[in-house]
């Protein structure tokens, strides 16, 4: 019998017929296709093991395995807004917000979001405004504080909103990361003081204590800021090579967390933690100059995010409450810096009262070294995927 005789198509997902194949295959003059030894069913689940990145790479390589990845793979998607309070649980058309989007097809529902909501003006808005959030965005891991000075994305650049508007204001960035780990938690004053955070963080990721966290985001009230240098330590032992960054909020209506599927947890007194693990990457660096100094800073960013195949998917700021106006002399400086530079990646963000970031502006490969809470420092984080996974 010819060894270039396919097999049976009915025996191709049992033991006998992948034995039969793999046989015909070792037997064989030449090199068979994948495509012609293995059957469709069987390469798709290769391919959903594999995950989203083989999925692209593998694209290029024939017909069958573009029309197969491009079936099963799963394209990133982030937008930032700043919207109005009284239509935040409406919803934001994603074609009106600015980031880098998937198509309408292939458009998974967020799995990550932070919110920055300016404080509103009685308890029973806090509420209202936090459950409207968690049901707006039920897939998603959830993390945010009230402050008073926020910067987001409206219409076609960044803008920082410094003081109250009449109408308070919220700064969003959501969207979907595949083949990536997010985890909100909120820790109060006396858990930061007690100790033995990461055995709390293993409890509450379900015992999963093998996840390697690539970064935190952390958000604290004023009042936890000693507190956290014990949290910085911890992290830093247990995740030696995580980026660690933040801010301190100016607003005295706390913090929040929310988990997929879940309640919000609303804090007047503690902090608040985003966990990223998986395929995406969190980066953090710090600037205590001029606008010179933080374009400097994100140009050289930029270039090694792109030599490492990397692509910003979102930047967050947190930045001293005095670096806006009136040290710039104008508005929108370091939050258009950063959009000009890394767009379509939105950027959104505070104005702290104390920010948490490296202490050293170097670059190091964006290894930004322990994480100190500084003060007239502008703190950039930047989220980032593989480039081969953003669809244009």
């Amino acid at each position: 019998m010819d060894g270039r005789k396919r097999c049976n198509p009915r025996a191709t997902d049992s033991k006998l017929g992948i034995t039969v194949k793999r046989n015909k295959l070792s037997n064989a003059r030449s090199d068979y296709s994948l495509c012609e030894i293995l059957s469709r069913q069987l390469l798709k689940s290769v391919i959903v093991f594999l995950g989203n990145r083989a999925a692209a790479r593998l694209r290029p390589t024939c017909k069958l395995f573009d029309s197969l990845g491009k079936s099963l793979q799963q394209f990133p998607h982030f937008h930032g807004s700043l919207e109005d309070k009284k239509t935040f649980n409406s919803g934001t058309n994603p074609g009106q917000a600015m980031g880098f989007y998937a198509t309408n097809k292939s458009r998974m529902a967020p799995n990550l979001v932070l919110a920055f909501l300016q404080e509103p003006s009685n308890f029973h808005d806090k509420n209202k405004d936090l459950n409207s959030l968690a049901q707006r965005f039920p897939h998603a891991e959830i993390m945010g504080c009230f402050s008073e000075g926020i910067l987001g994305m409206s219409h076609t650049s960044a803008k920082e909103i410094e003081t109250m508007d009449r109408v308070p204001k919220t700064a969003l960035s959501y969207g979907y990361i595949p083949d990536s780990v997010f985890k909100s938690l909120t820790f109060t004053m006396e858990e930061l003081l007690q100790g033995n955070i990461s055995e709390k963080m293993a409890g509450a990721c379900g015992g999963k204590g093998g996840i390697g966290w690539k970064g935190f985001l952390v958000i604290s009230t004023r009042d936890c800021a000693e507190a956290l240098n014990r949290l910085f330590d911890e992290l830093h032992k247990t995740y030696p090579y995580a980026e660690v960054a933040g801010g301190l909020t100016t607003s005295e209506c706390g913090v929040f967390g929310c988990n997929r599927g879940k309640s919000p947890t609303h804090l007047w007194s503690g902090c608040t933690v985003m966990c990223f693990g998986g395929r995406v990457k969190l980066d953090t660096f710090s600037v205590q100059h001029d606008a010179r100094a933080v374009r400097r800073s994100l140009s050289k960013a930029k270039h090694t995010l792109s030599e490492c195949g990397l692509r910003c998917a979102c930047s967050v700021l947190f930045t001293c409450w005095m670096r806006g106006m009136q040290y710039h002399g104008k508005e929108n400086v370091e939050s258009k810096e950063a959009w000009k530079l890394l767009k379509p990646a939105p950027v959104n963000g505070i104005f702290a009262g104390g920010e948490i970031g490296p202490r050293s502006s170097r670059i190091r490969g964006l290894r930004g070294g322990p994480a100190k809470v500084s003060g007239f420092t502008a703190v950039f984080a930047l989220i980032s995927i593989d480039s081969e996974l953003i669809q244009e």
